[in-house]
């Protein structure tokens, strides 16, 4: 019953297991969807968005629905009210939480609303840090549309610098971002970044098409409708279309919070005005101008309105305000000069100390690639020498077990010639013995062993005796070599005397291969004896065996 009923039990984890990940996933894709919607309503009612009751602590950010709330009521404050910036630590602990959750759309949002507060602490290595985060998001999420807004950012960021290389670049980076979407798909926001891009690269006609139909698509509580008005009131400017310039400017102008967009558009309003002949609204909107321009570090835009004051000055006669405002223009033109240099040190001294640091990274990386260079190549030598070691000891195996297995064949051979000697020894005492003893009545049969060849090839019989002293020599460990060698005095028949003794004959059998008498062997004998010193009652095969093997 288990075995039935394990595969079913495996089946509902399974299924289990599967839902709850379709329902982990579906509640991810309706967290991102609900955060979305919010998004919208809060670009065209950000008021909404603060006017929701909220019981939130925000005085410690512990959980992802409060870091959601916290950056939605302050995006909703800032869109409100240009000059609310959030707490920093507070924002960047709500990025730690987004990442840690993978909200990758809150991420941004918050790394963009970071860098907005960097810059308003002039801290412009935060600001950067905080861009270059959010483009490596956008990069991993390959979200064009944040691109797009990022290096448009960057672009305004070096613009505010003077950097007039860097501005141009990343205003490229941008279009090139969203080159390949349809503007019916890009939301207003971005929208109004795209004719702000137009207007940079001098495509009038283009921007006023793109904002003139965006501004009849939204809302007037859309948080970009006020900047719609004042780009669409710069188109016009630049087109010198004074009437609808200053339509446009007066309309931005009346809902705009923002310092340095009001500046903008007091100082274009008072040119418009100036160009229309209303002298009035032309003195107006310069005291406007000047009144915004004590909040802010200037700009390109003060250089243009401080020549229109003296141009106004000139005309009117008046030398007073014309020396004001062209200590304005030098002061103006001193500062911006001041902070080109000082960006242009400070970016000496961080490249400087970028270059160090890279060196100093440099040359860490080829230290440790020396080292580990030097260890690879010592690994290297110990296989090497560890596989030539250990193929010498298998060639060394292979040669022994080669060696061996000669040894065994030769061994098996010298037994198998010993036994043929031994068995062709035996043969021949018997035939001695039977030639020597009964010689008339074994002559049928000795023809008969001749007839076999066993009395013409046995080296005996026949006195071969250097064959028959190498027989010797296999079958009894160099009995014959060893001997000759200890005892040179011997003679040739006491040598043949003392072999045939090692062969096992005896003295009847010895006197039979010779054809002499028994008295004769034993004379040889007694010279051997002498010969080799051996004591008269010990035998003399025993001897010489002894001595032999001492020797």
């Amino acid at each position: 019953m288990i075995r039935t009923r394990k595969p079913f039990a495996l089946l509902h984890t399974g299924l289990i297991l599967l839902l709850f990940a379709l329902y982990a996933c579906g509640k991810t894709y309706q967290d991102d969807t609900a955060f979305n919607d919010k998004i919208t309503l809060l670009e065209n009612h950000p008021e909404a968005i603060l006017a929701q009751p909220d019981s939130t602590d925000f005085s410690r950010i512990t959980t992802e629905k409060e870091a959601t709330a916290f950056l939605l009521r302050s995006l909703a404050r800032h869109y409100t009210s240009r000059d609310f910036y959030p707490e920093k630590e507070k924002l960047q602990e709500c990025i730690r939480i987004f990442r840690s959750r993978n909200k990758v759309q809150q991420e941004l949002e918050a790394l963009f609303l970071l860098a907005e507060t960097c810059k308003k602490e002039n801290n412009t290595a935060e600001e950067i840090a905080a861009i270059e985060q959010g483009m490596k998001l956008a990069e991993l999420a390959d979200d064009p549309v944040w691109k797009f807004h990022l290096y448009n950012y960057l672009s305004d960021m070096y613009l505010r610098k003077y950097d007039m290389l860097k501005f141009i670049k990343n205003q490229a980076l941008a279009n090139q971002s969203i080159k390949e979407m349809n503007t019916d798909e890009l939301d207003p926001f971005t929208l109004t970044l795209l004719g702000k891009s137009y207007l940079y690269t001098d495509q009038l006609a283009k921007a006023e098409t793109l904002l003139t139909r965006l501004k009849t698509s939204v809302s007037q509580q859309h948080i970009c409708y006020t900047d719609i008005c004042r780009l669409l009131g710069i188109t016009y400017f630049k087109q010198k279309r004074w009437e609808n310039a200053a339509t446009e400017l007066k309309a931005a102008l009346a809902s705009e919070k923002d310092s340095s967009h009001c500046f903008t558009c007091s100082s274009m309003l008072a040119f418009c005005q100036d160009q229309l002949g209303n002298e009035e609204e032309t003195q107006y909107y310069k005291e406007q101008a000047l009144r915004f321009d004590t909040a802010r570090r200037g700009g390109y835009k003060a250089l243009e309105f401080y020549k229109l004051c003296i141009d106004l000055a000139r005309r009117n006669g008046n030398r007073e305000e014309e020396t004001f405002f062209t200590q304005k223009m030098t002061d103006q033109y001193e500062r911006m000069v001041k902070e080109l240099n000082e960006q242009t040190l400070d970016e000496a001294i961080e490249g400087y100390m970028r270059i160090q640091d890279q060196n100093e990274y440099n040359a860490h990386i080829r230290t440790y690639q020396l080292i580990l260079g030097c260890m690879l190549l010592l690994l290297a030598c110990m296989v090497i020498y560890y596989l030539n070691r250990r193929r010498k000891q298998m060639m060394k195996y292979f040669n022994l077990q080669h060696r061996i297995e000669a040894l065994e064949k030769l061994e098996n051979i010298q037994d198998e010639t010993k036994a043929l000697i031994l068995q062709e020894l035996e043969i021949a005492k018997q035939i001695a013995m039977l030639k020597h003893t009964q010689k008339e009545k074994s002559e049928k049969l000795l023809k008969e062993l001749d007839k076999l060849n066993l009395l013409k090839g046995n080296k005996l019989l026949s006195t071969r005796w250097n064959d028959f002293y190498h027989h010797i020599d296999i079958s009894f460990n160099h009995f014959h070599e060893r001997l000759t060698r200890r005892y040179p005095a011997l003679n040739e028949k006491e040598v043949q005397l003392c072999c045939l003794m090692k062969a096992g004959f005896r003295t009847e059998e010895i006197a039979a291969v010779w054809m002499q008498s028994v008295f004769t062997v034993h004379k040889y004998k007694t010279s051997i004896r002498k010969k080799t010193e051996a004591p008269e009652a010990a035998d003399i095969l025993v001897f010489l065996d002894k001595t032999l093997a001492e020797n």
